[in-house]
C-alpha cells in the first residue's frame, strides 16, 4: 500500500444457493460505503434459516445412525428445543413435544474398551468360622464370578480376582487371590482397589460373623437342648469402595433379593454409591446360587433397566461387561 488512506478491497458475493461471484479488487483512497458496487442479494429469512438448521441436523443424525459422525449434542439439542417448543401461558417458560428415545451410543467396543484396563472382581461365598469344624456359610458356587473374570481376561483386562472358598478354576492370566472369611475379603479388596477403573463384587459376603471364635470342637452336653451364638457385622466392602472410589472407577453390586427385587436393588445401588447393580431372584430356577444359569436385570444409576433372559452364566457376564461400557 503506497499510504496509510490507501487498502485493497476484494468483494465476494454468495447468493442463498451458494453461488459465488468475485468483484476485482481495487485501491481506493478514503473508501466509503457508497463505493461498494450494487448487487442484489437474496437474504433468507430467520426462519428459512432455521429450517436450513434442522434439516442440517436430520442429516447429521442419519449419518450418525451409519456410525459416521457423532451429533453436537449441546448445539442440537437447542436447535431442536427452538423448533419444537411450545410458549407457556405466561411467555416465559418452554415445554418441548418431544420425546428422546435413545441416548446410547457405544463409542468404542467391548475389546477396546478393556484392553489393558484394570478391572478388580471377588467371587465366592465367606466362611465365617464357629469353632474349628464348623463355620456360616451360603449357598454361592462362585460361577458368575469366575465368569466374569474370564470374560474380562478374554478381552483383554488386568483381572485381579479376589475368591472365596470354591472349587473352580481360573485362567492363568488372572491374578488370584484366594481367601476364607469376610474380614480377609475385605482386607484384599481394598489393597487392590486404588488401582481398578473397574470393580465388580459378585460375591455373596457374608453379612454376620461369630462373636466369639472357640478354638477346638464345641461340645454337646447334657445340661442343655440349645446353645447361643452372638453374632456381630461383618465390614460392608461394598459400601467402602463406594465411599473410597474416584469419579475414574465404575463400581458394580450384585443384589440377590426374595422380594421386591427391584426396589431393593435400587435402593441398595444407591446407599452403597454404586454406578450399576445386577439383580436377581433367590429361590428361582436358573438365578441366583448354584447353576450354570442366571436371569438377571441390570439397574444403572439413572434408573434405566435392562431385563436379559435366562442365558448361561458366561453370556451373563458378557452382557454385563458390554453395559458396563455405557455407564
Amino acid at each position: 500500500m503506497s499510504d496509510s488512506n490507501s487498502f485493497e478491497v476484494e468483494i465476494e458475493f454468495i447468493d442463498s444457493n451458494g453461488n459465488s461471484s468475485k468483484q476485482e479488487a481495487t485501491t481506493a483512497e478514503n473508501f466509503s460505503e457508497q463505493d461498494i458496487p450494487a448487487k442484489q442479494v437474496n437474504i433468507p429469512s430467520a426462519e428459512s434459516i432455521q429450517e436450513m438448521q434442522y434439516q442440517n441436523v436430520l442429516k447429521r443424525e442419519a449419518k450418525l445412525a451409519e456410525g459416521e459422525i457423532e451429533l453436537n449434542t449441546d448445539l442440537d439439542l437447542e436447535l431442536l428445543k427452538k423448533r419444537y417448543a411450545t410458549p407457556s401461558s405466561d411467555d416465559k417458560t418452554s415445554s418441548l413435544n418431544i420425546k428422546v428415545v435413545s441416548t446410547e451410543v457405544q463409542t468404542q467396543s467391548p475389546e477396546e474398551y478393556y484392553k489393558g484396563l484394570r478391572v478388580l472382581i471377588n467371587a465366592g461365598p465367606t466362611y465365617e468360622k464357629i469353632d474349628d469344624v464348623r463355620f456360616i456359610a451360603n449357598y454361592s458356587s462362585g460361577k458368575m464370578g469366575f465368569a466374569l473374570a474370564e470374560a474380562a481376561a478374554k478381552l483383554g483386562a488386568e483381572v485381579v480376582l479376589v475368591a472365596g472358598p470354591v472349587n473352580l478354576e481360573c485362567s492363568k492370566s488372572i491374578y488370584r487371590v484366594n481367601v476364607t472369611n469376610a474380614a480377609e475379603m475385605h482386607a484384599e479388596m481394598m489393597k487392590y482397589c486404588s488401582e481398578a477403573k473397574v470393580m465388580i463384587l459378585a460375591a455373596a459376603v457374608a453379612d454376620f460373623t461369630p462373636k466369639v471364635k472357640f478354638d477346638g470342637k464345641i461340645k454337646k452336653t447334657q445340661d442343655s437342648d440349645t446353645m447361643i451364638l452372638e453374632l456381630v457385622k461383618t465390614k460392608d466392602i461394598l459400601a467402602d469402595l463406594g465411599k473410597s472410589k474416584t469419579s475414574e472407577q465404575k463400581l458394580i453390586g450384585f443384589a440377590l433379593e426374595a422380594d421386591n427385587m427391584i426396589e431393593n436393588a435400587k435402593d441398595k445401588m444407591q446407599r452403597k454409591n454404586c454406578d450399576m447393580i445386577i439383580a436377581n431372584k433367590a429361590n428361582l430356577k436358573d438365578s441366583g446360587f448354584g447353576g450354570d444359569n442366571n436371569t438377571i436385570t441390570i439397574i444403572k444409576k439413572d434408573n434405566t433397566m435392562k431385563q436379559l433372559p435366562t442365558m448361561s452364566k458366561n453370556d451373563v457376564a458378557m452382557e454385563i461387561l458390554k453395559e458396563i461400557i455405557t455407564i
